[in-house]
């Protein structure tokens, strides 16, 4: 029944599925599923606890302490089967227990457990693809990194975009583009394990994290991923697409190349860009693509504009900027992944001509009601602006070491 709990590259979100899966059988019988349990959670280091009470009651503990709680509720059933002379079940026991004896509980809501999983399901698959979105990666990530502290395990972040993808939607429509999204994305369902997190990360762009998985080990689900792609047919499945889909990955992997969950999406996010510099339908690990460029800080006005939105330009403060992508200060929210023009004069020379950039959004942070910093990574520079940009940092004295 929970044969898969075993394996400890499981990540909380999928550890908590595969409890779903067997709490929302008809023929579950509670006693072989609480004397299971029991048996395996040792082998998750009690993280099996955590998800239990999570999914029954929406309470959330640390693996230790849930386990704690999981045995006094079993021990609650036991005292009410005796005193009622009849089993309540599992999930009576529990409400009980928080309800009258702990009291973490002051109103509980009563709902079918199908109908919840069901909705909340929703919030966290793409519509589109069926894959999970980027709010359900978000969370997994935060979790991947955690298991792999606690299990002293390499978790590694697989970066996909889609070559040209702009270009077939203009060349044969959104409706053929939206085609070609669900059939890469079926490819991607059957190319990882079951205890993969294969996401939607925003537009044509793909993020899979594989715990307990290396760079070697990532990389071969790459390159496998790519060959399939190759290898779509859109003919049989009547998508009037004559050009072969191609895609370009960048591949980090954790604790090597980042300390925390937001440096490991950084890395790999920085590691498909270069892949996308070099020439696109390739990979790129990141330990093999860090260039040093330096990052300076800087305080100069910049102006920039927001692709795909009615025109208008808008105005910023840059605060540092590196070969590879710039941080600045603006009053506008921009919402994460979206591609924008950047001008930016670094010599505060009027007569001078500013340097024009594409970057796209990889992180906001909110600083006050009006007021927000952005960072982005340059995802068009010409190798001359590269250049320029490398020049007056060495001008500015000492640099900041960061890729």
């Amino acid at each position: 029944m929970l044969k898969n709990i075993k394996d400890k590259r499981l990540s909380q979100e999928r550890l908590s599925e595969i409890i779903r899966e067997c709490l929302l059988r008809e023929t579950l019988k509670e006693t072989t599923f609480i004397n299971e349990i029991e048996r395996i959670a040792p082998d998750s280091n009690n993280r099996i606890y955590s998800s239990l009470l999570m999914i029954l009651s929406h309470l959330n503990f640390p693996p230790d302490e849930a386990k704690y709680y999981w045995e006094e509720i079993i021990k609650h059933r036991e005292i009410l089967i005796k005193e009622l002379k009849r089993d309540p079940g599992l999930r009576v026991s529990l409400l009980d227990y928080f309800v009258n004896m702990d009291n973490r509980l002051k109103n509980p809501k009563i709902i079918e457990l199908s109908i919840y999983e069901e909705t909340e399901r929703k919030t966290l698959i793409d519509g589109l693809t069926g894959l999970y979105n980027y709010r359900y990666f978000k969370t997994a990530i935060e979790n991947a990194v955690k298991t792999s502290d606690r299990n002293d395990l390499p978790v590694s972040l697989l970066f996909c975009d889609l070559d040209n993808f702009k270009e077939y939607n203009d060349k044969y429509g959104h409706l053929c583009g939206d085609q070609i999204l669900i059939a890469v994305s079926d490819v991607m369902k059957k190319n990882f394990r079951p205890s993969d997190i294969v996401a939607r990360y925003g537009g044509e762009e793909f993020a899979v994290i594989m715990s307990g998985t290396d760079k070697t080990g990532i990389l071969i689900s790459a390159n496998r991923l790519m060959e399939r792609i190759k290898k779509i047919n859109y003919k049989k499945m009547k998508i009037p697409v004559k050009e072969d889909i191609t895609i370009s990955c960048g591949i980090a992997s954790y604790p090597i190349d980042a300390k925390n969950d937001e440096e490991f999406v950084s890395c790999a996010d920085s590691a498909l860009y270069q892949a996308k510099y070099e020439g696109k339908n390739r990979i790129i690990l990141y330990s093999l693509e860090k260039r040093g460029y330096f990052r300076v800080d800087i305080v100069t006005k910049i102006r920039y504009e927001i692709q795909y939105v009615p025109k208008g330009s808008y105005k910023g403060i840059l605060k540092n900027i590196s070969a590879s992508g710039a941080a600045f200060e603006t009053k506008r929210h921009i919402p994460l992944m979206t591609h924008i023009n950047l001008y930016i004069d670094l010599n505060n020379n009027n007569n001078e001509k500013p340097i024009e950039l594409v970057g796209k959004v990889i992180w906001i942070n909110q600083i006050s009601s009006s007021r927000y910093n952005v960072g982005v990574k340059f995802i068009q520079i010409d190798e001359a602006i590269r250049k320029k940009i490398i020049k007056f940092i060495k001008k500015q004295g000492k640099p900041s070491c960061r890729p």
